[in-house]
């Protein structure tokens, strides 16, 4: 049987993953309430999510969840360990168990991580037979756990000057995470494909509105064969797709040694640089109620509601409102879970904002401002609404986003500060 595995960005993989863990938790096998299993299932991904973890799915050829597995930075420097390894009975016997280990160990090497440990029950016979068949030794205690657990460890083949967490800030990180998990939401609602590879987030609905088509770098490229890999495979995936798209590149990613190589690799592969934005982040101190003399502002919540949304970004990117609109048709995200805003002058929509929870964070998306109302202070109005309305519903305060240089000073109005740049590569004109 196939499988596929990937990382859990979407709301809807992260409660098969919570389905999954529930199942495990209730089998009897194990009484984990002694490390609160109920809230971490319920605040899934926590601690499993960049800069210092990952939560990975397994599912069937149906899209039905079969397994799971998680990592995240624990005890001494260095050390990840891999926690909620779990494959549902009906599916084991068939390799998936190693499988998900192998992922496991494979993030924890990219993310520069010295060594991965984890504890078990001496009863889990296969699962000790795998760890033991992928190098995993006996090693001592390195926590107290109240279980009569054995513990075992892998040294990895890190290099820490090329790892996720030791080559660029922590911001950084905070907005790659944010933007692949973003997109991994917008793109499963929609139907798309939300998978990852090494290096390379797949966030693609095959939408002829070109931001539901994305590729999100992860990983540092340090050498000028990783960047012309990271391109060769990104115009590989993008000539094979119906519909155009991007892949995005954050700048911190890239070696210093080889920025300057960047267009020529590039151009190599058939892509062209073509959109250039910036990752901002902050945290709302005291948002002042929002209000505009000339505005009203409506939450998305019906047809006509999703239409406005979706034509004033075609109009703001020189898109086809055709398009946007059949990409925003019949979204149950953005009418339940964005706290998305239209603002109307009179009966005219004139700009609008939407925020996002994204682990722990508000994800401030597709913001857009009629042409001809910019500079009149209406995308920061409508964007102070869909923060405040989020932030009071949600409790959260700190806000990630992808910035145009247009929006740019309008978020830095608000408490915003840049992080990190990106580049959106497409595939060259024909």
């Amino acid at each position: 049987m196939l499988f596929n595995i990937s990382e859990a960005c979407s709301t809807a993989q992260v409660q098969q993953v919570q389905s999954l863990l529930r199942d495990y938790a209730m089998s009897g096998f194990v009484d984990l309430s002694s490390q609160n299993i109920d809230a971490e299932i319920t605040g899934l991904p926590g601690d499993y999510t960049l800069p210092s973890g990952a939560l990975f799915l397994a599912t069937d050829i149906d899209g039905e969840p079969a397994g799971c597995v998680a990592i995240h930075q624990f005890g001494k420097p260095g050390d990840a360990e891999m926690k909620r390894l779990f494959v549902a009975p009906r599916y084991r016997g068939r390799g998936l168990g190693r499988a998900l280990i192998e992922r496991a160990l494979a993030r924890a090497e990219q993310m520069g991580f010295n060594r991965l440990v984890l504890d078990t029950m001496p009863e889990m016979t296969a699962a000790i037979a795998a760890y033991k068949g992928l190098g995993f030794q006996r090693i001592d205690p390195y926590w107290e756990n109240v279980l009569p657990v054995i513990y075992f460890g892998k040294t990895l083949a890190s290099d820490k000057s090329k790892n996720l967490i030791g080559s660029i800030t922590p911001d950084t990180c905070e907005s790659i995470s944010q933007l692949s998990r973003m997109w991994g939401k917008l793109v499963a609602d929609v139907g798309g494909t939300v998978a990852d590879e090494v290096k390379l987030a797949i966030r693609w609905a095959n939408s002829r509105f070109v931001f539901y088509n994305a590729l999100v770098a992860t990983d540092p490229v340090e050498e000028e064969e990783q960047l012309r890999r990271l391109f060769a495979r990104s115009s590989e995936f993008m000539n094979n797709q119906e519909q155009s798209g991007c892949l995005w590149l954050f700048d911190d990613l890239v070696s210093p040694n080889i920025k300057g190589s960047l267009e020529d690799l590039a151009r190599d592969a058939g892509l062209v640089s073509a959109f250039t934005c910036w990752g901002m982040a902050g945290d709302l101190i005291e948002l002042d109620e929002p209000r505009h003399p000339k505005l009203r502002f409506e939450r998305v919540a019906s047809v006509q509601h999703l239409e406005d949304y979706a034509r004033l970004n075609a109009r703001a990117y020189g898109l086809s409102e055709e398009d946007a609109i059949a990409a925003f048709r019949g979204s149950r995200l953005w009418r339940q879970e964005v706290f998305a805003y239209v603002a109307y002058e009179g009966l005219d929509p004139v700009a609008c904002a939407g925020a996002c929870q994204v682990d722990g964070r508000l994800f401030l998306v597709l913001v857009a401002t009629e042409a001809a109302h910019r500079r009149r202070g209406f995308g920061e109005a409508v964007t102070r609404k869909a923060l405040t309305e989020a932030s009071r519903a949600t409790g959260i305060k700190r806000v990630c986003l992808q910035a145009t240089a247009d929006g740019k000073p309008v978020y830095e109005k608000i408490g915003l500060r840049v992080n990190s740049s990106l580049q959106l590569f497409m595939l060259s004109p024909s």
